[in-house]
């Protein structure tokens, strides 16, 4: 089996110091881990007031920083995108499994393809 990609996007409420783990995907390839992390971000877009809505979604619409990010994957290094909004630090994340990272029944991501 090739090398697996973790995904998680994660919240912490500004001041709560708590963080709470919203999905998780384990991706094949720095490709579908990508692809995931976008998925997810234009989701949660949709929840958000629209000049933040607006920005989340065009934050990474460019094909160079897919690339770079992915690139990045294939060679180790781990991805992080980290957006405020309303007072919630999000933190949509990829990066190489370990195989070991705790699954969130029913709330593990399911791939969707990009709108």
């Amino acid at each position: 089996m090739g090398r697996a990609y973790w995904c998680e996007v994660t919240a912490l409420v500004h001041g709560a110091g708590r963080r709470m783990v919203l999905a998780t995907f384990e991706a094949s390839s720095p490709r579908v881990a990508m692809l995931w992390i976008v998925t997810r971000l234009r989701e949660m877009a949709e929840q958000f007031d629209p000049q933040d809505a607006h920005w989340a979604r065009q934050v990474f619409s460019i094909a160079e920083e897919h690339e770079a990010a992915m690139a990045a994957m294939v060679f180790g290094e781990d991805f992080a995108l980290t957006l405020l909004v309303d007072q919630v630090v999000y933190v949509f994340s990829a990066g190489a499994s370990t195989g070991l990272e705790a699954r969130l029944p029913g709330r593990s991501g399911r791939l969707v393809a990009a709108r």
